[in-house]
């Protein structure tokens, strides 16, 4: 009987020369603040994805400013870390996994399905990872935004856990794990994922994608969002939202000029004075459009 708790062997660990050998934890570990780990364990695996999320928000800038994005492992560094920049999953994941195996930890790649809620046959479009502590498997995501996982949550087939206020339930279903998040009206499916073995150059093709093709939700958008314990912010075009456990929203439109200072005010992103202007510009043309609802990928 196949134990589903547990990924086949086989499935596909980071190539130390293609993640964990451009990782430095050293600057990594300056970036978020977070001390140099003693051991490779759940509690300290729980810290570092704390510490990770609080200092490094999740953004698409560089395609609004025209820079792309580049997921090789050395780019990432060079952006998130000494740049100080944010960025989406295939950015963060890959950078979380290539230092978490360089502490010590066996982190495998995953490739998931988007769904929102949608029962719509999607692409394989988000990045997420399998770390495993003393044997058992942690679903472990610091790149799904404002409405992902904030600490690692064992594979375990009708697994509830409470993070922070937020619930998160795991369902094992016709070989698809599912990823739900709570809402006053239910269960939302956030993502789905199975074990199929995942490689960095598969993300190459996947953040191809997303950071291209015109029917990305990351296409023609300006995003940037950062959860905290309390409260999850949200700024989708001129869009600037927050919600806190409890589901109370707020909700106002931003005048372009003042998105710059709000990105660094709520969200940690310093943009210099070009990018700036770029950004501005960009929200000016995109002011008169009606926000929607991002999938996170």
């Amino acid at each position: 009987m196949t134990d589903v708790n547990h990924p086949p062997r086989g499935v596909a660990a980071l190539h130390p020369g293609l993640a964990g050998g451009a990782a430095d934890p050293v600057r990594y570990l300056a970036r978020t603040g977070h001390p140099e780990p003693a051991r490779a364990d759940t509690a300290t695996l729980r810290s570092l994805q704390a510490a990770h999320m609080s200092a490094i928000p999740f953004e698409n800038l560089a395609i609004p400013l025209g820079a792309g994005v580049d997921v090789d492992p050395a780019a990432i560094t060079a952006k998130l870390v000494d740049r100080r920049r944010g960025g989406y999953c295939y950015e963060h994941n890959l950078l979380f996994g290539g230092v978490l195996e360089r502490l010590g930890y066996k982190v495998s790649l995953l490739g998931a399905r988007v769904r929102m809620g949608s029962e719509k046959v999607r692409p394989v479009s988000h990045a997420a990872l399998l770390v495993e502590v003393d044997g058992e498997p942690l679903l472990t995501d610091v790149g799904f935004g404002a409405d992902g996982l904030r600490a690692p949550m064992p594979l375990r087939d009708g697994e509830v856990v409470e993070q922070d206020g937020w619930r998160y339930r795991l369902d094992h279903v016709d070989g698809e794990w599912l990823l739900s998040s709570w809402r006053p009206e239910g269960w939302l499916t956030l993502y789905g994922f199975s074990h199929r073995p995942q490689y960095p150059v598969d993300y190459e093709v996947y953040n191809h994608y997303t950071a291209t093709h015109p029917s990305s939700v990351f296409v023609g958008r300006l995003v940037a969002q950062r959860s905290t314990p309390s409260t999850r912010y949200s700024l989708v075009n001129t869009t600037f939202a927050t919600v806190n456990p409890r589901f109370e929203r707020s909700e106002e439109q931003v005048a372009p000029d003042r998105i710059p200072g709000l990105l660094r005010e709520v969200f940690g992103i310093e943009l210099d004075d070009e990018e700036s202007a770029v950004l501005v510009g960009v929200a000016e043309r995109l002011a008169a459009a009606r926000p929607e609802v991002v999938d996170q990928a």
